[in-house]
């Protein structure tokens, strides 16, 4: 809109139908109103029935509604284009004098249709305040500059009720017990709230059903007497006139005659009706069967399904007051026997078997008072039931005194699942060191415990019982017993000694010997006085002592007690211990038959070793490994009590090289002999472990000994340990003595040259320089130029002094012109003595000779043959001219050259000299007893046999290798 100042000019222009203007001018300044305020006008409102509404009307809540209405610019029949601004519904709670209540909500928006008319559908509110509620329709949204100006013309109040009444609650509550009401016009009051803030029902119909058995009275609904409501047995009865409460409660109350059901009939009832907008009451129950479910409520044959009583707006049962009961006969006190004492310390379960036919939950509380007396609180147990939020029993205990203890975490209520009414309660107790002194009668005059049972209350004063029963366990009659003694009956007190299992306790107290550190085990039982019940454990001390000495311990878990101790060395050699009970609580009392005694001769003096040996040798002498196997063990001990040959002293062992250990073990020396103080344990020992250890020389063999005598004393274990040995050999080879490089060894190949898979033999020679034994040589051939496999082993017994001969096999299985390389082992008693390398094996392929040979060289090759013999022939001949030649030119002179004839004399005339080989040249180690012929052969070379060559070799291809070397 402008200001009334706001001037302009108009313009006007003529112009033909070319376009072409034609002329123009200026009229005077005009004065212009510009109008864009929007009005909303004829508002009507219409139900989705069709119903026009009208201010103050009542309206269905959640069902839909339409506005009706025209837009129009203010002052004026225009109407504004479509999608110029919005539409928006709002709705606000009012108070009944029109005052607002909280903030007003949006209940609808759309865009501004064209035309100029409107028409918005949308759905109510469900419900409103009992004010009622304004509905606003609004123009937002308005470009720059516009406004809606009549915004309080376009409202209307409505109310709206589109709830259901609700039922809140009813009374009496589902599944409560009530005693019944008084006969009509009397009754049980049942009272229904029923939440509806908007016209609420006025009226309202009570459906109930009374159950009863059959024959019990004649205006009982149950009319077919099978404990089920079905629906035609319910009975129907107007409520009116509701209380009004805030906040929409309406309270309808009304009264049924109950006055002739007993105990635990039923009673069941629902609601039915509709507000005045005919909203149905709602959660109102209804019938526990309904017609189209009979299954439901068992009516089916061989049906077990239980009916559904919460289908009912609420049920309850007819409760009569009953006395509880405790079943005698079912109830004690579990643990102890009738006209026994009861003991402190000892924990008791109290069994008590208590029924109410009103339920186990109607029982609220019992007494158990152990001294006969109710009012004696010292005395008594209290104890309080409840329901816990599960249906089950809660059980509290307290006890009167502090002579009593009870267990809320031990104590239980266990429930019977076939009778309800029925249940055990069971107390854990026991009676502290603090219990009168009184009830300790020794069990001249006894008490029974007596039980004292309250239900809930019946009436307006809820702290009194309704019932109360009394009754006592006839059963369990008691005293009290709180001394203490030693079970001494034979057999029942022991002083073990741990070593043996020996028992050094005697019921004479005769004196036994043991030795001084020794681990002794001192144990037995203590009961109370009067029975043979176990003391508690931990309640008191057990002393073991004499003037000097004091062991202690308390008792366990069935009043067994244990004491350990070491036996002290005592100058005097003796010991008198004597066994008490001390630290009692309360005021109990030692009273034991008598004291147990210890009587120990105490042996403080250790066992001496005297001497030990192995097969005869001393300490320090070196042992055949020969006789490791089997080596005799003899150790000397003395002692002044002796010992037991029963249990024999044990030989340890260790075998050694240098700090390395290469084995260890122990074995018993059973075999004695007593000789005056002396005694002398024999027994064999296997150090090689039936042959899994090897031992080799230089190794030590380290050895100590564990034992004691006949008191316990053990050996003195200084330096008889294992890092101080009592005793060590060394270990040698004492057996034969034969080596493989003495003058009196030598052996020979039957073929140092042999043909593949032509079997080879090695004979050896050797002499016994030492003792009588076995030794083994093994032969051992080289394999890949790098492992040597053993291809045969001889062990022979060698007596001592003498010479004797063997014999070593294998096979040539190698390749032709392969040399095989072969060593000698000497093992004596399990270990590697000697080794050596032999010659070499120097496979060839056999050679033919003589007429074989021959025959072989013409079948090879005719004309080789006859050129030989061609070229013999001409030698021949050539040979015969030249001699023919020499006569010729010599005739018959004489050949002072010629000095055969003087040579032929004088050797016919001398002795040709011996010739003694040297050393150097001899074969080695040859064997002259018995003597055997040198081999013939060619000389031997200055520096002797070529390296690797037996005399043998030598013999027959000594030729060879000379010409060879001369040709070099």
């Amino acid at each position: 809109s402008w200001d009334d100042e706001r001037k302009m000019e108009a313009i006007v222009s003529v112009s033909d139908d070319l376009g072409q203007q034609i002329n123009s001018w200026t009229t005077d300044t005009l004065e212009l109103n510009v109008e864009n305020d929007i009005q909303l006008n004829g508002m009507r409102v219409w139900e989705e029935t069709g119903r026009q509404l009208y201010p103050g009307d009542w309206v269905r809540g959640g069902y839909n509604l339409s506005i009706q209405g025209g837009i129009n610019f203010e002052n004026s029949a225009l109407y504004p284009l479509a999608g110029e601004f919005e539409l928006r519904v709002l709705g606000q709670n009012v108070t009944y004098d029109g005052d607002p209540i909280g903030e007003p909500v949006v209940l609808h928006t759309e865009s501004n249709p064209g035309f100029g008319q409107y028409n918005l559908t949308f759905t109510s509110p469900i419900e409103s305040t009992p004010g009622g509620m304004i509905l606003y329709v609004e123009a937002v949204n308005l470009s720059n500059g516009s406004s809606y100006v009549n915004p309080d013309y376009n409202t209307i109040k409505l109310i709206f009720d589109g709830n259901a009444p609700l039922v809140i609650s009813a009374v009496p509550v589902t599944q409560s017990e009530m005693h019944k009401g008084p006969p009509s016009p009397g009754g049980q009051a049942v009272e229904v709230i029923i939440q509806d803030s908007v016209d609420p029902p006025q009226t309202v119909e009570l459906h109930y059903w009374i159950g009863c058995e059959a024959g019990q009275h004649e205006r009982c609904d149950d009319s077919n007497f099978n404990g089920l409501p079905e629906p035609i047995e319910y009975r129907t009865k107007i409520m009116n006139t509701p209380e009004i409460r805030p906040g929409g409660l309406n309270v309808f109350n009304s009264l049924i005659d109950d006055s002739m059901l007993y105990h635990k009939d039923k009673v069941a009832f629902y609601v039915t009706g509709q507000d005045g907008q005919g909203n149905v009451i709602a959660m109102g129950g209804g019938p526990v069967c309904d017609i189209q479910g009979f299954e439901q409520c068992g009516q089916r044959p061989g049906d077990d399904v239980a009916p559904d009583w919460d289908a009912s707006l609420s049920w309850y049962e007819i409760r009569e007051e009953f006395e509880p009961f405790m079943d005698i006969d079912n109830s004690t006190i579990l643990g102890h026997d009738d006209k026994e004492p009861l003991h402190p310390g000892i924990p008791y379960t109290a069994t008590f078997m208590v029924s109410d036919i009103n339920g186990w939950w109607d029982i609220n509380f019992f007494q158990l008072a152990l001294g006969e007396d109710y009012d004696d609180d010292e005395t008594s147990i209290f104890g309080y039931i409840s329901k816990d939020a599960d249906g089950q029993p809660n059980l509290h205990l307290e006890s009167g005194g502090s002579g009593l203890a009870v267990s809320n975490l031990y104590s239980d209520i266990l429930l019977d699942p076939s009778n309800e009414s029925r249940m055990i309660i069971s107390i854990r107790f026991q009676l502290t060191w603090d219990f009168p002194e009184v009830w300790d009668t020794d069990g001249l005059n006894t008490f029974i415990p007596k039980v004292w049972i309250e239900d809930k209350s019946c009436g307006l004063d809820v702290t009194a019982p309704c019932n109360i029963h009394k009754a006592g366990l006839g059963n369990d009659y008691w005293s009290l017993d709180n001394d203490l003694r030693f079970d001494t009956q034979p057999g029942h007190i022991l002083a073990v000694e741990l070593r043996d299992g020996t028992n050094h306790y005697n019921p004479e107290f005769d004196e036994t010997y043991i030795g001084a550190g020794q681990a002794l085990r001192f144990t037995g039982r203590v009961l109370f006085s009067e029975d043979e019940t176990p003391a508690p454990s931990g309640a008191f001390t057990i002393s073991l002592a004499d003037y000097d000495h004091e062991w202690t311990t308390t008792s366990r878990e069935g009043g067994y007690f244990s004491i350990d101790l070491l036996v002290p060395n005592v100058r005097s050699g003796h010991l008198d211990l004597q066994a008490t009970l001390t630290d009692l609580p309360g005021i109990a009392a030692d009273e034991s038959e008598f004291n147990p005694r210890l009587r120990l001769a105490v042996d403080s003096d250790r066992p001496t070793i005297n001497t030990i040996s192995m097969s005869g040798l001393e300490p320090g002498e070196d042992i055949s490994i020969s006789l490791t196997n089997d080596l005799q063990i003899m150790l000397e001990t003395i002692d002044d009590q002796g010992f037991d040959a029963s249990r024999p002293a044990v030989l340890h062992y260790l075998v050694r090289a240098g700090e390395a250990e290469i084995s260890r073990g122990s074995t018993s020396l059973p075999d004695t002999l007593e000789f005056d103080e002396k005694f002398i344990w024999t027994g064999m020992v296997d150090l090689t472990d039936n042959g899994a250890t090897q031992l080799l020389p230089t190794y030590t063999i380290d050895v100590w000994v564990t034992g004691s005598d006949a008191s316990g004393n053990p050996f003195n274990s200084d330096n008889n340990n294992l890092y101080s040995p009592l005793a060590s050999w060394g270990l040698a080879l004492t057996g034969p003595d034969v080596s493989l490089r003495s003058s009196e060894t030598f052996w020979t190949w039957s073929n140092p040259t042999p043909n593949p898979g032509e079997s080879v033999s090695l004979t050896i020679e050797t002499k016994n320089m030492g003792s009588t034994g076995n030794v083994s040589f093994i032969l051992q051939q080289l394999v890949d130029g790098q492992n040597w496999k053993t291809v045969d082993t001889n062990e022979i017994n060698i007596p001592s002094g003498s010479s004797t001969q063997l014999k070593l096999d294998t096979v040539a299985d190698f390749s032709i012109g392969e040399t095989v390389e072969y060593r000698l082992l000497l093992i004596d008693s399990g270990v590697e003595k000697e080794r050596i390398s032999i010659a070499p094996l120097l496979i060839k392929e056999e050679v033919d000779r003589d007429g074989a040979a021959l025959a072989n060289q013409v079948a090879d090759s005719q004309l080789s043959v006859i050129m030989y013999l061609i070229a013999l022939c001409a030698m021949s001949y050539a040979v015969w001219t030249m001699v023919q030649i020499r006569k010729i030119r010599r005739g018959d002179e004489f050949d002072e050259a010629d000095q055969t004839g003087e040579v032929i004399e004088n050797m016919s005339g001398k002795e040709i000299p011996e010739i003694e080989q040297l050393d150097s040249y001899a074969p080695q180690a040859i064997d002259t007893t018995p003597a055997q012929p040198v081999p013939s052969g060619p000389p031997l070379p200055p520096t002797g046999i070529p390296e690797g060559w037996t005399m043998e070799q030598w013999a027959a291809y000594g030729h060879q290798y000379l010409e060879m070397q001369s040709r070099k």
